[in-house]
């Protein structure tokens, strides 16, 4: 926490999951806040093979700020050096219509223009109408400034990783796994997607969720919530209760104190076995005397 109330996340991604499989160590590494002009999707791996031999399709990408209630505004798609079939250009991957579709044969990579500075805090993409074998299954979000000097924001370069970024039902006459068309992905996004627009007293960080109390005095926990940990006491929180759902919940009546750490002299009798004041009167005061500090 900054000294004007703002607040700073680094490291890994831990409280996001993104990995539906058989194994629960995926975790995802995300440089969050970093402002740049273009956005780049690299294809790393389709599901059929290497990109330049098998290509890459998508139906639509949608990148969101801190507000994924809204997508960013995009001025250009480019597809560089891309090899595209007829009616499948770069900009189809942009336009907000699941049913079109963006194909490069080649396996290239596509270049977003935003125009002017941008974060882009999380994203999502969709299969295209056919070819599950041009699906991405391994990629890189990429950022610059220039379009020469290109910096990781997202990266999902294990295959077995980025292959369960869609469910897929096994034909058992055929035994292939199919994928279903025109279907989003989940949510790509950073651990540090903290709430905005606070000026925080305080925050405390666990592996799975994390919550702070405000400059009102309000508390908010976001992150995972399988063992109820985002809830406040007596108050509601939509937050469904199951492993590995992302949350997040505010204590709209829950009262929150703090207390600077200061000496006081009195005797023992209202102390703890460390020293501490375990009565307080309503503004504060220990009740009684003895204790070296309270909170």
């Amino acid at each position: 926490v900054m000294s004007n109330g703002t607040a700073v996340c680094w490291g890994k991604a831990e409280a996001h999951y993104t990995y539906v499989g058989p194994d629960d160590g995926d975790v995802d590494i995300w440089r969050c806040g970093y402002m740049a002009r273009y956005f780049r999707f690299r294809p790393l791996e389709s599901r059929g093979g290497a990109p330049s031999l098998v290509g890459v399709s998508i139906g639509e990408i949608v990148l969101f700020g801190r507000d994924t209630s809204t997508r960013l505004t995009v001025d250009t798609v480019t597809n560089p050096d891309g090899e595209n079939p007829s009616g499948y250009v770069p900009f189809q991957a942009y336009d907000a219509d699941i049913e079109t579709k963006w194909e490069d044969r080649s396996g290239g990579a596509l270049v977003f223009d935003m125009g002017a500075e941008a974060s882009v805090e999380s994203y999502k993409w969709s299969t295209s109408n056919e070819k599950q074998n041009q699906d991405p299954i391994s990629w890189v979000l990429e950022a610059s400034n220039d379009q020469e000097q290109w910096i990781v924001i997202h990266e999902r370069s294990q295959t077995w990783n980025g292959e369960f970024s869609l469910i897929g039902t096994v034909d058992v006459r055929t035994n292939r796994t199919n994928y279903e068309r025109n279907a989003y992905s989940r949510t790509f996004r950073g651990a540090c997607s903290i709430p905005t627009g606070q000026v925080w007293r305080g925050i405390s960080a666990s592996a799975f969720h994390f919550c702070g109390v405000n400059g009102a005095g309000v508390g908010l926990c976001w992150g995972h919530n399988n063992w109820g940990q985002l809830s406040f006491p007596a108050t509601p929180c939509g937050c469904a209760q199951e492993y590995k759902s992302y949350c997040d919940c505010t204590s709209a009546n829950f009262e929150s104190y703090i207390y600077r750490k200061v000496s006081i002299v009195s005797s023992p009798t209202q102390c703890d076995a460390s020293g501490r004041c375990v009565n307080l009167y309503s503004d504060g005061t220990c009740y009684s005397n003895g204790c070296d500090y309270i909170y």
